[in-house]
């Protein structure tokens, strides 16, 4: 990649205003205060806390919505609706309702991850092996037990792959969210290479951000193979 990169870049003599040189696009790194180091980590645990929290609560909301009627009834019409909305078209009212605090930034990773996961782990129940349902009813589980013993550590054997796409969402979510309204993070500098036409910042967020895409990926799948050894995928 660099070397093509480099081979482009000099080979053909493409102006800088639309392919920065490698050094260049080192340079913005290095002139960016706060430093990119913090703007990366800004951006990082904003995206952690969301997919984190939106795991830990959209599993287990997906199986209660499959063991409740009752719960379905209630929640699920309002999930598909909002499974539907395109996640980058709410991103406006949270700047709106929430302004520049971090709690908005959060909800709308969370909200994406966990809307998502629930209406996966209802479609992935939907389907559970007759088996598993005649297991529940042979030993006469109760539902909360059958929830924790059998509901969920299905939907967590299967759900990787989703899981992954989810986070490659939100990743685009936290910097939209940032580009709209933050004083720090990847989004912010984003912002900040439109408003200056610095195309060398703008290579080095598109270079940053898919770092970060693929560190939190690698990250994941390693994570949830350790915590889950029955996992499939």
């Amino acid at each position: 990649m660099p070397a093509a990169w480099i081979l482009v870049k000099y080979g053909f003599a493409v102006p800088d205003k639309f392919l920065p040189s490698p050094l260049d696009v080192l340079d913005a790194a290095g002139d960016l205060d706060p430093s990119l180091v913090q703007h990366f980590a800004a951006t990082a645990i904003r995206l952690a806390v969301g997919v984190t929290s939106g795991i830990i609560i959209g599993i287990p909301l997906g199986a209660a919505l499959y063991a409740s009627r009752s719960l379905r009834e209630v929640l699920l019409p309002s999930l598909i609706s909002m499974q539907n909305v395109p996640p980058l078209a709410v991103v406006p009212f949270f700047i709106l309702w929430f302004g520049f605090s971090e709690v908005g930034k959060f909800l709308i990773v969370f909200l994406a991850v966990a809307v998502n996961l629930a209406m996966y782990g209802v479609r992935a129940l939907a389907g559970l092996e007759p088996r598993y349902r005649t297991m529940v009813k042979s030993y006469q589980l109760a539902p909360l037990r059958a929830l924790w013993i059998l509901l969920i550590p299905y939907i967590l054997s299967i759900c990787l792959p989703t899981v992954r796409y989810v986070l490659s969402v939100s990743v685009g979510l936290v910097l939209f969210s940032e580009l709209l309204g933050a004083q720090l993070g990847l989004g912010y500098l984003i912002q900040t290479a439109r408003s200056t036409f610095s195309m060398s910042l703008v290579f080095l967020m598109a270079l940053v951000s898919t770092a970060l895409y693929v560190l939190f990926d690698t990250t994941l799948v390693a994570l949830w193979r350790r915590a889950f050894p029955w996992s499939v995928t």
